[in-house]
């Protein structure tokens, strides 16, 4: 495939912005977040589209969508809230406190590390992605400790 499309299945948490003659583009809101800290008040984007296609284009955005990956099952028995996540990281790094796992797991979700659903009380995050995270949380913790 020609371009610069790579496919992806990551849910991304995103700000719907537009360009200058109103095209809607999405912008992950980590990267918005970026720019917003260094201060920038304008950015701009070249993409370049040389080679691309409208077949390739087609062909990867088929690839690339997983079936109703941020959408939870009906009832979402097996999706976690948002108390629960926080109860089982605080077992994954020292001197942690419900508050701060929570916090961390909603950092988490904003930046797009974890898939999420709902807002609020209704709030449910995706446990495969969740176990992963966890696991990257603890391998971290650990090697704080063996730099000591």
């Amino acid at each position: 495939m020609a371009g610069p499309i790579l496919p992806t299945a990551v849910v991304v948490d995103h700000i719907q912005l537009a360009d200058s003659t109103g095209i809607p583009i999405p912008v992950p809101r980590a990267t918005v977040r970026t720019w917003l800290s260094r201060g920038l008040s304008r950015a701009t984007l070249t993409i370049p589209l040389e080679g691309l296609t409208l077949t390739d284009l087609d062909a990867t955005a088929t690839a690339a969508v997983p079936p109703a990956a941020t959408t939870p099952p009906t009832g979402m028995p097996d999706w976690l809230r948002l108390a629960e996540c926080a109860r089982l990281h605080v077992t994954d790094v020292d001197g942690l406190t419900e508050k701060k796992a929570k916090d961390r797991v909603c950092y988490a979700i904003r930046t797009g590390a974890l898939v999420a659903s709902g807002h609020g009380m209704s709030l449910r995050i995706e446990p495969t992605r969740f176990a992963a995270w966890r696991l990257e949380q603890r391998e971290r913790n650990l090697k704080r400790f063996d730099d000591l």
